[in-house]
């Protein structure tokens, strides 16, 4: 928990950690808070957004700050397709070329915004089932915390959604936008144990599993790094990025050529997990080595967010 007097520090901090915008920032620092206020935010990376949710409270003429709730929404690949002789890139187009954020409620009223929001819902609910998938990713890419949102018949996010409680005390542990990110994408990260008294750190590391935290013990990454063929010299900082969670773009050495992966950090087995630029996991052995298609059909549920990518 965070404990201040000062509105103007703690805010400093949020926004420092990117848990708040700017705008969000300013208007805070402006505004009188008595009371408790929830902050809202996003940000929205390729594809991906992250919802962000800051609770301020109001006690003896100080601020309190618990922790705060992120959440991913991941959109996959988009398969568009031409259904009630409507074509869904089309309507993408029309639904792109909007600021949605920016529209209010009343101007939802409007023939253009109006015609959208009914072409949209008239093919979730009559279209094709592959059709109804589309709609469904586009409000969620297009519509997610904007106006909209509130008056449209929105559809269960819960095949495209990850989230995560945090506590927040003022500290090295307290994660900024881009560990939230790494952690909800289900990637290892180290934190501090600053109960340890002993003059060697004892650190651990936490991963997000089936929507838990869970807590594996410290390993010497910079041990298991050294042993990977690296084609040429690392970066200086890639153990440290390691550490918060990155998976990192590196060339190794296989059979005397060197092929493109990717590296992270992997807490649950101790090691450094290898991917392919497809960003299925290998070993070295089979990087790059072509792979045999599958001939089952992908379900709805195969369409949603891929973990670990």
């Amino acid at each position: 928990m965070i404990y201040s007097a000062n509105k103007k520090e703690l805010l400093d901090y949020l926004l420092m950690l990117g848990l708040i915008g700017a705008n969000t920032h300013t208007m805070m620092l402006h505004r009188e808070i008595n009371k408790d206020v929830v902050c809202k935010g996003n940000v929205e990376l390729e594809n991906e957004i992250i919802n962000l949710e800051v609770r301020i409270e109001w006690e003896d003429n100080a601020y309190k700050v618990i922790g705060f709730r992120a959440e991913l929404v991941c959109i996959p690949t988009l398969e568009h397709t031409v259904s009630q002789g409507m074509d869904t890139a089309m309507l993408e187009q029309r639904i792109s070329e909007v600021n949605w954020k920016q529209v209010s409620k009343e101007e939802l009223l409007e023939d253009k915004i109006s015609a959208i929001i009914t072409d949209v819902q008239f093919l979730q609910l009559n279209g094709s089932g592959h059709a109804q998938e589309v709609m469904e990713m586009l409000m969620l890419k297009y519509w997610e915390a904007a106006p909209v949102s509130e008056v449209a018949v929105f559809p269960n996010r819960g095949n495209y959604i990850t989230s995560v409680v945090m506590d927040l005390n003022g500290d090295l542990n307290d994660l900024d936008i881009l560990r939230i990110n790494n952690l909800l994408h289900g990637r290892s990260l180290v934190q501090f144990d600053f109960s340890n008294t002993d003059l060697f750190a004892r650190n651990y590391i936490i991963k997000l599993e089936n929507g838990l935290l869970t807590r594996y013990p410290d390993f010497n990454v910079s041990f298991c790094l050294q042993q990977l063929p690296f084609a040429a010299l690392p970066p200086n900082d890639i153990l440290k990025r390691l550490l918060c969670g990155q998976r990192e773009a590196v060339e190794l050495i296989v059979d005397g050529t060197a092929k493109n992966a990717f590296i992270e950090m992997d807490g649950q087995h101790s090691r450094i997990a290898i991917y392919d630029t497809d960003g299925q996991e290998v070993d070295l052995a089979s990087i790059n080595k072509p792979k045999q298609q599958s001939q089952e059909p992908l379900n709805k549920k195969d369409r949603g967010r891929k973990k670990g990518l």
